[in-house]
Order: C-alpha cells, then sequence, then structure tokens
C-alpha cells in the first residue's frame, strides 16, 4: 500500500523534495538518476534504521532482476552528489556485507500538494519526527572528526578538498608505477589480479570495476589519447620497455614499433611526448619520426605538456628522491620547478587541471603521500604562485592524482600501506608469518642465523632483532631511506644503500649493535659483503651520476671496497649489471640488465671472465645463507620463485605467486628474502589500494 502524503527531508545544506523528485545542494538542482533517489527517499523514510541489502533492493527495483552491484553503483553516486565519504560517513554509513543506514540530523516537513508515489516505509519507522538533539552533536562531532582527518582545509582563498568519495571496492593493489587516467566517464588504470599487472577501469561514478583484457604482456599504463579513443601502454620490461595503443572500449592493440620508453604521452595536437633514461623525445603520434628534445640531469619520467603546448614537466629521478622539472615544448629552458621547497626531493607526477589553472602533483614524507597545487601565473611561475597548496592531510596517502575533465575533481589512489612479513611454509605450502607479520621489507638473515635485518614499512627505517623476534632495535631514523641491508658473514655489522640530505646515494657500514654509521661508498648501491666480511660488492653508477641510478645505462659498473685499506677495484666486463652477490671466494654472481641479453652471470676471480648461469628477466633475486643458491621471482602470467644452485645451475620450482598479492614499494619494487632454514620471505600487502573521487573548491 502506498501512501498519500510526501514530504520535504533537510540535511545540512540539502533539500530533498520528494514529490517533485527533486535533490537539492545549496539551492541548486543536482542532477540524479531515478534509482538512486528512489534509494535515497527510502533511507531517508527510515532514518537510523539499518535498512538491509534486501528490503532496497525489493524496495527500490521491485521484481526486476538485479544483482548488489546496482545499489552500490547507486550508493556510490549519491555519496559523490552528496560530498559524503565512505569510511567517515556524515549521511549514509555502510554496515558491510549488510545494509546501510542514514545516520544524519534530518528535518522532515509534509507537502500537503499532490498525490506523489511514494516508497512505503518499514513498520518499524512510521513516525516523521526530527532526529533527537544528541544525535546532532554526534554528527556534529563526527564532521569536525572527518575535516580535520579526511582532507586538509587550506587558508582562504587557497584551494581545498571538501570531500572524498570511495570509487571502488575490489580489494585488488593499485600500482602506482602506472599513470591513472580518466575521460570523464570512465577510469583506467593498474591493479594487480592473480599476482599480474592488469589495466582496470571502473565508471567516474564508482561501482564495479573491470578488466580490459589484451595480449600486450603485463601493460602498464602511460597516457590517454587526447580524444580519448585510446591508451598508451608499456609492455614489461626492466627498465625500458615498447609502446602500444589500446583502443578503448575495445579494439586490437598496436605497437609502435620505432619508440622504445620508459614514459610517455600526448600532446595536445596529437603528437607524442616518450622518455628514455635521461633523455626526453618528441615523435609522431604512431610513433615514427623520433627525436631528441634534450637531456635532463636524471632518469626522466612522466612528462606532461601544459593545455597550451608551450611547457613540459616531468618527474627526475634519483637513487631514492624525485624533483618536478620544466622545460620549454622546444625543449629550451630546462629548469627545477620547486627548487628550495621542502618536499623538492619527494615530488612527483604532476598534471595540469584541463583550464591550465593549476598543477597537481603529489609529494612524500614519512611514509605518506599527499597532494599538492601550484596556482599558474606567467610563463615562468612567480614566488607567490610557484608555493604550493597542500590539497590533502592523510590519513590516507593519495597516489596519482588526474584532474578531471569538468575541472572539479580530483581521481586519486587511496592508499594505507601496510604489509605483513611471511615465509613460504613446503610442508603446508602457504606463506605463514614471520617475525610475528610484522610491517616490513628486506628481511635479511645473518650467516649463523642468529639475527636480522630489516627496514620497516612504509618509512623505511633499518632494525635488527633476533631471528624469534626477540631483542629489537632501531638502527637509523627519519629523514634517511634506506633499502637493501645486508649482515657481514662474521655477525658484526650490517651495509645498506641509503639517502638523505647530504647523499642521495651511498653505501653505509653500521655495527649490528647500533651507533654512528660510516659512508664507505659515494655513487653507489646495493652492497654485498665477502665471505670474510672484509670486502664489499656494489654498483657503481658513476662519478657525479648519483641521481642516474634508477637507469641500466648509468650503472658504471662493479666494483670491490676493501674496508680495511679502501682500495677500490673494478670488476671487468660488468657494465649495465645489477645488485651483485659475492657467495664464495673466487666468485660473484650478478644479473645482466641489458635489454635483449637478461639473465645472471656468474664471475671466476681466477679466470676474470663471466659466464651464463640461467635467463631471463627477474623481478628480485637472494642468495641462500650459505651461498649454495640463488632464489629468483619472476614475474609475468604465471608469477613464481624459482632455486638455482650455483654449482651446476640446477633450477628448481620453490613457489607458486599466482594468487599471492605482495608489496610494491615505491623505492624498491618488490623483494625477496630467504629465511635461515632456505624458505622463502616475502612481504604480503595488507594495505588498502582504492580509486577516490576528491571534490574541490578552487577558491
Amino acid at each position: 500500500m502506498m501512501s498519500n502524503k510526501s514530504f520535504v527531508f533537510r540535511f545540512a545544506d540539502v533539500e530533498v523534495r520528494e514529490r517533485e523528485f527533486r535533490l537539492l545542494k545549496r539551492g541548486e538542482v543536482l542532477p540524479v538518476e531515478p534509482k538512486a533517489f528512489r534509494v535515497l527517499l527510502y533511507l531517508l523514510h527510515n532514518p537510523l534504521k539499518l535498512v538491509p541489502k534486501d528490503e532496497l533492493l525489493d524496495a527500490v527495483w521491485g521484481n526486476t532482476a538485479v544483482s548488489e552491484n546496482s545499489l552500490a553503483r547507486s550508493i556510490a553516486l549519491l555519496r559523490r552528489l552528496l560530498g559524503d565519504d565512505l569510511h567517515s560517513p556524515r549521511y549514509i554509513e555502510t554496515v558491510a556485507t549488510v545494509g546501510y543506514r542514514f545516520v544524519a540530523d534530518v528535518e522532515v516537513s509534509e507537502n500537503l500538494t499532490g498525490d506523489p508515489e511514494t516508497l512505503q516505509p518499514s513498520k518499524e519507522s512510521t513516525s516523521r519526527v526530527p532526529v533527537i538533539q544528541p544525535l546532532w552533536l554526534a554528527a556534529a562531532a563526527l564532521i569536525v572528526v572527518v575535516a580535520a582527518s579526511l582532507v586538509w582545509r587550506s587558508l582562504p582563498g587557497q584551494p581545498a578538498i571538501e570531500s572524498a568519495l570511495q570509487l571502488t571496492d575490489d580489494g585488488n593493489p593499485k600500482l602506482s608505477t602506472g599513470a591513472l587516467l580518466s575521460d570523464g566517464y570512465r577510469i583506467y588504470f593498474n591493479e594487480l589480479r592473480g599476482g599480474s599487472p592488469v589495466i582496470a577501469q571502473v565508471a567516474a561514478i564508482g561501482g564495479e570495476t573491470g578488466e580490459i583484457v589484451s595480449r600486450i604482456p603485463n601493460p602498464t599504463l602511460a597516457a590517454l589519447a587526447i580524444d580519448s579513443s585510446s591508451l598508451l601502454a608499456l609492455e614489461e620490461s626492466n627498465f625500458f620497455g615498447h609502446l602500444w595503443l589500446l583502443p578503448v572500449p575495445a579494439g586490437e592493440p598496436r605497437q609502435l614499433r620505432n619508440v622504445v620508453a620508459q614514459a610517455a604521452g600526448f600532446t595536445p595536437d596529437g603528437h607524442l611526448i616518450f622518455s628514455k633514461d635521461t633523455s626526453l623525445f618528441f615523435a609522431e603520434k604512431d610513433g615514427s619520426n623520433p627525436r631528441k628534445l634534450r637531456d635532463l640531469p636524471s632518469h626522466v619520467d612522466r612528462p606532461v605538456i601544459s593545455p597550451d603546448g608551450k611547457r613540459i614537466r616531468l618527474t627526475v629521478e634519483g637513487a631514492y628522491t624525485k624533483s618536478l622539472w620544466e622545460v620549454n615544448s622546444d625543449g629550451s629552458n630546462a629548469h627545477p620547478l620547486l627548487p628550495g621547497w621542502r618536499g623538492e626531493g619527494a615530488a612527483c607526477c604532476g598534471r595540469w587541471t584541463p583550464d591550465g589553472r593549476y598543477f597537481i602533483f603529489q609529494s612524500r614524507s614519512h611514509g605518506r603521500t599527499d597532494i599538492w597545487a601550484i596556482r599558474e601565473g606567467s610563463r615562468r611561475l612567480s614566488a607567490a604562485s610557484s608555493s604550493p597548496s597542500r590539497l590533502t592531510n592523510g590519513p590516507l596517502s593519495y597516489e596519482l592524482p588526474f584532474p578531471a575533465p569538468d575541472g572539479r575533481h580530483i581521481f586519486a589512489i587511496g592508499a594505507k600501506p601496510r604489509g605483513e612479513l611471511v615465509r613460504f611454509d613446503s610442508t603446508s605450502q602457504q606463506f605463514l608469518p614471520y617475525l610475528s607479520g610484522i610491517s616490513a621489507l628486506d628481511a635479511t638473515v645473518s650467516r649463523d642465523g642468529k639475527w636480522v635485518t630489516y627496514t620497516s614499512y612504509p618509512d623505511r627505517s633499518l632494525w635488527r632483532s633476533r631471528t624469534d623476534g626477540s631483542e629489537r632495535l632501531q638502527l637509523t631514523f627519519s629523514p634517511a631511506v634506506v633499502a637493501w641491508p645486508r649482515i657481514s658473514p662474521d655477525g658484526t655489522r650490517v651495509a645498506y644503500s641509503s639517502s638523505d640530505a647530504s647523499c642521495s646515494s651511498c653505501v653505509y657500514v653500521l655495527p649490528l649493535e647500533g651507533g654512528t654509521p660510516t659512508k664507505v661508498a659515494e655513487n653507489a648501491r646495493t652492497a654485498s659483503w665477502s665471505p670474510d666480511s672484509g670486502s664489499l660488492i656494489t654498483i657503481f653508477t658513476g662519478q657525479g651520476s648519483a641521481d642516474k641510478v634508477c637507469s641500466v645505462t648509468s650503472f658504471e659498473g662493479l666494483e670491490t671496497i676493501d674496508l680495511r685499506t679502501g682500495r677500490i677495484t673494478s670488476i671487468p666486463g660488468s657494465r649495465e649489471m645489477g645488485g651483485p652477490f659475492w657467495p664464495a671466494n673466487d666468485m660473484l654472481v650478478a644479473p645482466n640488465l641489458k635489454s635483449g641479453e637478461e639473465g645472471f652471470l656468474t664471475f671466476d676471480f681466477k679466470t676474470k671472465k663471466w659466464s651464463p648461469l640461467v635467463k631471463g628477466i627477474f623481478q628480485h633475486w637472494m642468495t641462500s645463507i650459505d651461498g649454495q643458491y640463488l632464489y629468483l621471482m619472476i614475474g609475468g602470467d604465471d608469477p613464481k620463485i624459482m632455486r638455482v644452485r650455483l654449482s651446476n645451475g640446477t633450477i628448481d620450482m620453490v613457489a607458486g605467486l599466482k594468487n599471492f598479492r605482495p608489496v610494491v614499494d615505491e623505492d624498491t619494487d618488490k623483494w625477496l628474502g630467504v629465511a635461515a632454514d632456505g624458505s622463502p620471505v616475502l612481504t604480503r600487502d595488507i594495505g588498502t589500494q582504492e580509486i577516490y573521487d576528491l571534490t574541490v573548491n578552487w577558491h
């Protein structure tokens, strides 16, 4: 039986007029889908009541066969229109797996004119009185908490995020190694499914995510065509990969055969800009006629061009640093965008708003990433206009900001990073907690199996403990960022790579019981110990090229450092080789990273020659503590861990990673360790990464 009455509902700055089928916010009529409007009406007719999903589906869709995704999509649309948030709801609260509840203070007045078709309220909520005062106070307190913790309220006259709406809820890791793109109707991004990267999409108003299937090997998104007709993607590679054009919503991808790149984008007139190593290039849309624009000081990533086509901004990456640079579209006048800014060393991934008035980018500090904005002035930014304004301030990290075409929203990945340290148990064929499942990376065990060092995740401080987790001791502190710690075979010291204000890529040695670290190498990284604990083997990145270590072509070669005498010896034939190990007195093992020649080699100190061990592209590697085996992590459609016996090259399968969700760290990507008993050690990603819609008031 239908009610003969209709009502006007008011909450916050919103008015819902049942008879007119209208939703107004601040007096402005908002376009809303009929089903979403009826969902809202049903919740308003049942304030504070937990309404089960089935009840809502029956009330709104009746006998029409739909899934819960239709309801979830309507709720997501309402949250976006109302400026509500899934995690800190002001209006619509989600009770996981059960249903929804309207939680705000609602004023209700009866509209006696007309005879609308309204939804039948439940018998448990027939009263139409305003919500009592204590609930209003609770809602006000909640709004204060949301305003303080969810977004950053900037100073008057500066841009500010007004609301954050979660658009996806699939639980899959979203990858910040690619791009996040949108045409205003769909959002495209990379995520992990079954251990492999895929291109995924979701409607701009939220809902169920879907995979864009293609024959591109492990694709990484780079750009969206100016007319939104195709995606630009890179295929899997150690450093550089072929570019592909992938038509959307459907079509066969086409490889741009003249272009090998590490990042790419489109100009407003449809030309291609791309980077390779430290150089920036320009080409036709199909990749033909490539020509170099200029060289930059270091590894060039994520080039974007201004809406007027006059300027290019890009990220220049060092070992552990990222900074924004600007160059004219003809390649002239290259300069840092934010020299002297306190967050300059961790800034990246910028994009202009469609009208060119603002430049949006991200900056990382203390393990969290936030979004910042620069107000554009003249062609060369003034001191006032170039001072960035913070848009977000936690608690989530927001990455890969993409200004929506309507100019009022920013799409971004909202992440809460957390890992669980695990080891693979061969008996149960399962990954079990290691060191009580702490959130850590780079766990390395001493030769005697008694000690372990690791870096905390996501802040990357160095720690030490017994292998049973006791006697924990923090060895380094912020702002130092630590990677690849290795315990000396005699168990007294730890060598590691690090960056801080004094050195962008250096190797340090520190007593295992703590103390002051000693810098033993500059322009170097990824040190491993000799069997007698007296020397280190490192990647030398060249004098003055410390900022180029993200590029294989800047790996000048491997060098040994005698810690007793300070003597440095170059290893012949080791240019463009990656992280080495020194498992025996007369042998080194290291990966060849040259394109087309990827694989592991062993070096004989007696003959001074390299010999092939195993071919392939590997994501990470580690030796067993006895130096007998090399463990390899393999990606692709069938990710797994293999083990190679160094004495004869025999290869064994150790563990499958098809359904394993690894942490993909911004500094070291994926990693692989080996416990004292020979079981692989990894970090399982137990954090959250979902796509969010941030509503912006640009003032």
